[in-house]
Formats: structure tokens, sequence, C-alpha cells
């Protein structure tokens, strides 16, 4: 098959993007491989993201445009992949911008159905490059999962862009964003995207450039109860693929649950208080509900400068400042919490 004659199906939802949608349209305007369609997907945006998108629709016919009310990401990239006409989708986000060969070296090792093909990112702040190497770049066998979490961050790097979806799979397993998550939502596609094929092959390119500004989920809190959600939907989609005897000695999964205590313990904590009200105590001790919960909560304290390393990227440093505060509260001074909580889960 001639790879460079496929059509390729580019998806960018837009919400209050305009200080960036531009520089992130032309970016993919200006792609070597030019046989793409690109579907934008306006959430309702509030500033002038709207004018932006309208004028290059009316410039480059490859252009869809769908204005739609604000119903979030997820519902804005689905209504992407219903439209899309391409045998292949990527997603790249508006406040992003990709490198002219982005597309064009996807097909470079003539990707095949059943594998996803996953590019480097750059990750930049503020002008500052922050980059630094993420995976093994070779193809790995998905029924090899657990070696395969052992060479790339793959929990880690659960972001929608900078990979190529093939859109038959998408169809024939009926593969969706779940429009009831508002964090780690790509993560979950993610991986039920690998639990539906057999390969995931890592290039050696970084085309992608991922803009981290004060706007990003990289920088929003987030409710207890949408932690909890993505949580499970996290773990279910983990243990079809991975058996779950492996989950405490996989430190590349220990870090990523532990990650979704340690957020969900900050959301539920009351700075000025100082403490998590009692209501809130019990709403996490039904969060956490087995053994292995309780023993990668433990390592989450445990292991507290990885949490502290972790939360510096997701909050300024006077919230951090509180941060510490509490943990040193929680960990210290809360221990019969913690003792009702092994008790409870530890008990014959």
């Amino acid at each position: 098959m001639n790879y460079l004659n496929v059509l390729v199906t580019i998806v960018v939802p837009v919400y209050n993007s305009e200080s960036f949608l531009e520089e992130c349209v032309e970016s993919i305007l200006n792609q070597t491989y030019e046989n793409f369609e690109l579907i934008i997907i306006n959430d309702g945006s509030t500033d002038s993201s709207l004018s932006i998108c309208k004028k290059y629709e009316q410039q480059d016919k490859r252009i869809t445009l769908f204005n739609v009310p604000n119903g979030g990401v997820s519902k804005a990239r689905n209504l992407g992949i219903r439209n899309a006409k391409g045998e292949w989708i990527c997603f790249i986000d508006s406040d992003d911008w990709v490198s002219e060969n982005f597309i064009y070296n996807f097909f470079l090792e003539s990707p095949s159905e059943d594998c996803l093909v996953v590019q480097e990112i750059n990750k930049f702040h503020k002008g500052n490059a922050i980059s630094k190497k993420s995976y093994t770049y070779e193809r790995f066998a998905i029924s090899n999962f657990n070696d395969l979490l052992l060479n790339n961050s793959v929990l880690a790097n659960g972001y929608t862009v900078a990979k190529l979806y093939n859109k038959s799979i998408i169809n024939k397993y009926e593969i969706h964003f779940n429009e009831n998550l508002i964090f780690a939502e790509d993560l979950v596609f993610y991986l039920t995207y690998l639990k539906n094929i057999k390969y995931i092959h890592f290039l050696k390119v970084a085309n992608y450039f991922y803009r981290i500004h004060n706007e990003s989920a990289s920088f929003k809190t987030f409710k207890f109860e949408d932690i909890v959600l993505s949580f499970l939907q996290v773990k279910d989609r983990l243990s079809k693929l991975i058996s779950k005897e492996y989950w405490l000695s996989n430190n590349e999964i220990e870090k990523s649950i532990s990650m979704f205590f340690v957020l969900s313990l900050y959301s539920i904590y009351d700075v000025k208080k100082m403490k998590i009200e009692k209501n809130k105590r019990i709403e996490f001790l039904s969060f956490i509900n087995d053994k292995d919960d309780l023993l990668l909560l433990r390592n989450t304290v445990n292991k507290y400068d990885l949490g502290r390393k972790y939360i510096i990227r997701l909050f300024n440093q006077n919230k951090l400042n509180r941060l510490d505060n509490f943990l040193l509260y929680y960990v210290k001074f809360d221990q019969i919490f913690l003792s009702k909580l092994k008790k409870f889960f530890l008990k014959p």
C-alpha cells in the first residue's frame, strides 16, 4: 500500500484558544504530507476563537468546522471521530503546534491496522524546553504489557496527542472518549485502544510541541468525585491488560495509581482548617476499596518525594507550600485515620 495516498483526519477541539490557535492551525496546514482533512470543533468558545476558525475554513477546503455549545473536550473529540473520513486519526490540542513532518513521519514504518504508532513530545513552559526521553524506540507486543510498562512510561504518557489511531479499530470496537470524565479521559481512551490492538511502535522523532501554561490540564485542580470516577475507569482498563498480581511489583503502575491518591487527598483537604472533614474521610475510605489500594496508599506516603515532584508540575509555589503542610499533617499527625484504614482492610 502506498501510505502517502492515505487520507488522515486531524481532530482539533477548540475552547478559548485565541492566543495560540493561529499558530496551531498554521502548523497543520504547513504539513509536508498534504492528504489530510482537518476537523475543528469550536466547543462554545467565548473569545475570538470561532472567528479565527471561520477564517481558516474559508481559506482551505480541507478544513471542516463544527460550532457547538460547550460540552467538554471528550464530546468534541467524539464529534470529530464520528465525522472523520480518513483511514487514520490523530488529535492535536489547539494550544499546541506541530512541525512540518508530523504526519509524514507516522508513515515511515508502514503502520498496520493493529499497531498504534507513537511519537515523542516536546514540552515547553514559558518558552523553555523541558523535554526528556520518554520511550524506548521500538515495536512492542501488547500481550507483553508488563514488559511494555517496564521499558516505556505508557501510563505517564497517556495523552491523546502524538499518536496515530486507526479509524477501523475505533469503529470496530466502538472506542470513544468517556464524556462523563473530565480527568484522565485521554488515558482511559488510550488504554481502551491498546486492549484492542496487537502492537505499539514508538518512533524516534518528536514533531509535537506541547505548551504548558496556566490553562493547561496540568495546572487544573479536580473534584474528588471526578478523580475517583477516572481512577475506577483506569483500574478497569488496566485489569484487562495486565494481571493485578503485577500491579504492586510494577513501578509504573504504582506511580500512576499513587498519583490518583495524592490528587484525591489534595482535593478533599480543607486548606483553611488544615484538616480533612469527617464526611470526606468516609468518601476517601470508600475510594480505597481493597488491600492493594491500601498498600499503594502506604507507598504514596513513603515515597513522598515522588509525590512532591509531581505536584510541583500541578500547582504554583504558594499552593505547593499548602500541600507541604497538608502532607506533613496527614502523615505525622493523622495516624488514627491510617490505623483505621489498616484495621478495616487487613482484618481477616
